[in-house]
């Protein structure tokens, strides 16, 4: 399966919100392939189109642990068409996040504990789940990907951030 280049920051692609997708299409799930594919080939928790250049609100998430891991820790591929989120817990969890389009960068972002998600799958029917621990984290990660939103948004020194990574990127 081919992959797909990651867009990394500056783009505006990254900081512009994504639109509903209205059917799914031969075409779309030719491009959950692939994106399924870039997240494994990068080893990426999740992958959400703006990073790989569409402006729709697709994401794909899985996290495989490495042998030693704990097996019961792994979430099987989810693949979030529309994906919503309509309730957040107001107790919150800091921990360290990277992001596939801000390579070098890990930043701590608190995010609600538990959340309650509505999205669509690829056959068209509409879904609501709860997620807590680490997919509730991906999630979130993911649904602020469509909706312009970078983990750099969280940093209490942005644009010293900013400056410095644009900095590193041009050497």
């Amino acid at each position: 399966m081919t992959t797909l280049p990651i867009i990394e920051y500056p783009n505006d692609i990254l900081t512009s919100p994504t639109k509903k997708i209205r059917e799914v299409t031969t075409e779309l799930t030719g491009l959950i392939d692939q994106m399924v594919a870039t997240m494994r080939a990068v080893d990426g928790l999740g992958l959400a189109a703006p990073q790989v250049g569409h402006t729709i609100r697709l994401t794909v998430i899985e996290y495989r642990p490495d042998k030693g891991e704990n097996k019961r820790a792994a979430i099987p591929l989810l693949v979030l068409i529309n994906p919503k989120i309509i309730s957040r817990s107001s107790e919150e969890e800091i921990g360290e996040e990277g992001c596939l389009s801000l390579p070098g960068i890990e930043l701590d972002v608190a995010r609600s504990l538990r959340i309650k998600v509505r999205a669509e799958t690829t056959t068209g029917e509409q879904i609501q789940f709860r997620a807590t621990g680490l997919l509730a984290r991906i999630i979130q990660h993911e649904v602020d990907h469509l909706d312009g939103k970078l983990i750099i948004d969280y940093a209490p020194r942005r644009d010293a951030l900013i400056k410095q990574y644009l900095a590193t990127r041009d050497k």
